[in-house]
């Protein structure tokens, strides 16, 4: 009986340490508002975040139940949760994770670009087994065909998603970068770090640009969509022009 109930206090223990660092992380969630707001720019990162998840949400209540909606409306919402979540990692501090979240936009970004382009892709995608996922829908062959259509010549999508990948993905030297404090020491959790947090805010928001392109394309599908993504419209007009058009 003793055994049996220094158990299960061992249990509760192990459940108490692991809530300890979640609520670390959380307690850094304050500290990375007040960093933002000194940096009144990174509202705007934030807003484009915002309207493109808003604009996911509600195309899932307007698509139709189509084949094709199912597929394309399903990746969108996978964005969603890599938006939402990318930006709950680097205001907790694990920079790491954002960086994983912002490959996988990015790499359903390319295939929600590849499917939206041929007609009955999407259809052909659903219903693809593993093996045929990775013979017609591979990452790279999806990158050097977008490339070709578009007659870009310098891999800029392939840099991309290689830097995320390193960074995020793959147990690789250079990851640590982010998880290294002012002190260059590396860390283990979360930590605080205002370079790393305003660098995974712009990589999100970002993805949320590359993104915006696509559902604003897909809401021609939709009856109301003009309507639903108005908004974003304007939001992804003036960011363009206030950051890279100068």
């Amino acid at each position: 009986m003793n055994t049996a109930k220094s158990s299960g206090t061992d249990k509760r223990d192990h459940i108490e340490n692991i809530r300890s660092l979640w609520q670390a992380g959380d307690e850094l969630i304050e500290w990375a508002i007040q960093m933002i707001s000194e940096e009144p720019y990174l509202f705007d990162h934030l807003e484009i975040i915002e309207t493109y998840m808003d604009c996911v949400e509600a195309i899932r209540k307007s698509c139709e139940k189509t084949e094709r909606h199912t597929a394309l409306v399903g990746l969108f919402m996978r964005t969603f949760d890599n938006l939402g979540n990318g930006l709950r990692a680097s205001f907790s501090g694990n920079y790491s994770g954002c960086a994983m979240y912002a490959r996988d936009s990015v790499e359903t970004s390319f295939l929600l670009d590849f499917l939206m382009d041929q007609q009955g892709m999407p259809e052909q995608w659903l219903h693809s087994n593993q093996n045929e996922i990775r013979q017609n829908f591979h990452t790279v062959d999806i990158r050097k065909y977008l490339d070709a259509r578009d007659g870009f010549t310098e891999q800029k999508r392939k840099k991309h998603f290689q830097m995320l990948s390193t960074l995020g993905a793959h147990p690789a030297p250079q990851a640590f970068a982010l998880r290294k404090d002012g002190t260059n020491r590396i860390n283990c959790g979360p930590f605080k770090q205002k370079d790393l947090l305003i660098a995974c805010m712009q990589e999100t928001a970002k993805c949320a640009l590359l993104l915006t392109d696509h559902i604003r394309s897909f809401s021609n599908e939709i009856s109301d969509g003009a309507k639903i993504t108005s908004r974003l419209a304007l939001v992804q007009q003036r960011i363009r022009e206030t950051y890279f058009n100068k």
